[in-house]
């Protein structure tokens, strides 16, 4: 019966997380430029992915690409900084 249970809790939470994921996703990807951050150690990054009026993620090209939704604009910086 435990082992039922837990399967049942697996898939549930499994099933949250494609959910969740599926939200997330970018509508507009900037990469492939320099995207200065203003925290505390002033990172910087290749890319980030915005929703909406949000910004879901900065990281490397790899990282954020994958983050794009249906429809998405990507938009290459062609090394450009942004601020």
């Amino acid at each position: 019966m435990k082992t039922k249970a837990m399967w049942l809790m697996g898939l549930i939470l499994l099933a949250a997380a494609i959910l969740s994921s599926a939200q997330d996703k970018a509508d507009l990807i900037l990469f492939n430029g320099k995207v200065i951050t203003v925290d505390a150690q002033d990172n910087i990054f290749q890319a980030v992915a915005i929703k909406g009026d949000k910004i879901l993620a900065v990281g490397t090209d790899l990282e954020i690409k994958p983050l794009a939704g249906s429809p998405c604009k990507m938009i290459d910086l062609k090394g450009k900084t942004v601020t």
